[in-house]
Formats: C-alpha cells, sequence, structure tokens
C-alpha cells in the first residue's frame, strides 16, 4: 500500500468518528452513551494506525517534519498541553481507576479525553487547506440534521403517545427515548442543546463562505430547522444562556474593536453599543 492511501485512509476514518453521534444502540443498558464510545474510540485508533503507518512510510522525514510544523501552532499546543493535564488529574485523583476508564454510563474519564486529543491531532494532521476543511463542515452539517430529525421524531412519536395512537399505527414508535424534551440521538437534552449551538455556527460559516443562491437557500431552512430544535423541542435553559451571554460578549468586543467594520452607512461598534 502506498503512503498516499494510508493517508487516506487515515482521513476516512476521521470522517467517520463523528457517526458515533447516530448510534443509538438500544439494546445496550446505556443506549446513548456504549454504542458512542465504543465506535468513536475505534475509528479514532484505526486513524491513528493508520495515520502512523503513512508517517513511517518512505520519505517519513519529510512528513515527520510537517508534522512537527502542524504541532508547533498555539491551538494544537493548548489541545495537547490540556489532554497532558487532564490525565495527570487522573493520576493524583481520589479514584484514578474511575479517573481514567470511568465506566459503561458514562464513558468519559481520562481515556475517552484522550481519544478526543488524538482525534484533534488527526483532523489537524488530514484536513489540510481550506476546501477540505469546508467539506468537513458540510459533512458534520450533514450529520447535525440527522440528530435534530431524530429530535423531532421523538417528539412525534411522544405527542402519539398522549394521542394513545396504537403502536402499530405510529409511524415514530421506533425513536427511541424520551420526546417530551427530545434528546436527539444524544440521550440527554442538554447535550442536545450545546451540540446544536456548533451546528448552528458551522451552518453560519458555511453560509458565509458560499455564494450560491440554492446552498444560501436550503442553509437558511437548515438554521431555522436547528433554532427550532434548540429553543422549542430541548428546551435547555442552559443553551439558551450560554447563546445570550456569547451575544452579549460579543457585542462589548464589537463596542470597544469594531470600528473598522462597516455594516452599510454604520460600523459595527455604532450598532453594538446601540444594542448594548
Amino acid at each position: 500500500m502506498s503512503d498516499t492511501l494510508f493517508l487516506k485512509i487515515a482521513k476516512l476514518f476521521v470522517y467517520l468518528a463523528p457517526i458515533s453521534m447516530l448510534v443509538v444502540a438500544s439494546s445496550m443498558f446505556f443506549p446513548f452513551i456504549v454504542g458512542k464510545a465504543i465506535f468513536f474510540r475505534v475509528t479514532v485508533e484505526l486513524g491513528l494506525f493508520f495515520y502512523l503507518l503513512y508517517l513511517l512510510s518512505p520519505g517519513s522525514r519529510e512528513k515527520v517534519d510537517e508534522f512537527k510544523r502542524i504541532a508547533k501552532h498555539p491551538i494544537f499546543l493548548s489541545v495537547a498541553a490540556f489532554t497532558l493535564l487532564f490525565l495527570i488529574s487522573t493520576v493524583t485523583a481520589e479514584n484514578p481507576q474511575i479517573a481514567f476508564w470511568s465506566n459503561f454510563e458514562r464513558g468519559e474519564g481520562g481515556l475517552q479525553i484522550l481519544h478526543y486529543g488524538i482525534f484533534f491531532a488527526l483532523a489537524t494532521l488530514v484536513i489540510r487547506t481550506k476546501k477540505e476543511w469546508r467539506s468537513y463542515i458540510a459533512w458534520l452539517l450533514g450529520i447535525g440534521i440527522l440528530v435534530s430529525g431524530y429530535a423531532l421524531g421523538q417528539r412525534l412519536n411522544y405527542l402519539n403517545q398522549l394521542a394513545k395512537v396504537p403502536r402499530d399505527q405510529n409511524p415514530w414508535a421506533s425513536f427511541f427515548g424520551d420526546g417530551a424534551r427530545p434528546s436527539g440521538t444524544l440521550g440527554n437534552p442538554l447535550y442536545l442543546s450545546t451540540f446544536l449551538i456548533f451546528m448552528f455556527f458551522y451552518g453560519i460559516i458555511f453560509f458565509k463562505e458560499n455564494a450560491g443562491k440554492g446552498i444560501r437557500i436550503a442553509l437558511a431552512f437548515l438554521l431555522a430547522f436547528q433554532a427550532f430544535v434548540f429553543i422549542y423541542l430541548s428546551q435547555s435553559r442552559n443553551g439558551i444562556a450560554g447563546v445570550a451571554v456569547g451575544i452579549i460578549a460579543l457585542l462589548v468586543y464589537w463596542s470597544m474593536r469594531g470600528g473598522e467594520i462597516k455594516v452599510y452607512k454604520f460600523n459595527i461598534r455604532q450598532i453594538s453599543v446601540a444594542l448594548i
């Protein structure tokens, strides 16, 4: 196998890893946790395996130099430092075993943080150009639509249950989970609201980067649907409060530094001061 093929396979697993958010293993005791954790960890580990094969293949010196260049970036170093500090904290925890391995109910701990760190590193190493990142954001937005669609299905299933519709006549009966406050495929409405904040702003970035009218119209409908799920279905005050504080912080920042950004005849600083 050529080194280019190893890199492509590693990139494939970076694309596959976010699919873990769609995994709902209803046959397991913790249907929203265990399947996701297993799927994510396996895809990250396989991605790391093939990237290491790429790194060790002929011409490895140039590849190592490229790795060093990317690894010196401040954001890369910040994530690496956070991961390292988290792992150190598991050693000094009251129960180091639980702190590192976590349990089936949570699927977190130092082991999961380590996989998140590796996933971040792989993403920065195999997705290199702006065009590739645009494609990856589009992929994440597609996953976000499915997560939100599942939340809508949970809600419709809940409404049919309230109406005492027989299960065999309920087309939404297969949507597993509580529908009073839907959680999508994530298992908790708080997780859903946090997830949708990222999806919403990914959508804004993608909207800004695409000039096509058709794409922009589709994105506008997508953003409206995500906002509906975020505000009306998840009903999570933590997400709404987080967005509100973020908007206020942004307005404060723009009121100090937005003098050069123009919107029609006004600059962002004037608009921000007025809104505050």
